[in-house]
């Protein structure tokens, strides 16, 4: 199966975190709003250092990868967050 690689870039850091694997943006997608939603998370508690990248493929029957030449921006952190945080001023 041909799997999508996702990396989480902590701007602060100056680094991609290790990838990890979706089979969809939209799944990559609803993993970072979940990490993103959890108050003690880096992600809830600095959203403006950290995106969502996909940044290749990764083929799970053959071992191999095709890195995309420059990673692909998905997400913001601080668009997820300020949703979040927005909606539960609303409820209060």
């Amino acid at each position: 199966m041909i799997l999508k690689m996702y990396s989480i870039r902590d701007a602060k850091a100056g680094i991609f975190h290790k990838p990890f694997y979706q089979v969809t943006h939209g799944e990559a997608e609803r993993s970072f709003r979940t990490t993103c939603s959890e108050k003690q998370s880096m992600m809830w508690q600095y959203p403006e250092d950290f995106d969502l990248y996909y940044v290749g493929e990764y083929n799970d029957n053959e071992g191999t990868m095709k890195p995309l030449d420059t990673p692909q921006h998905i997400l913001k952190a601080i668009a997820c967050v300020k949703k979040e945080k927005d909606s539960s001023a609303e409820e209060n």
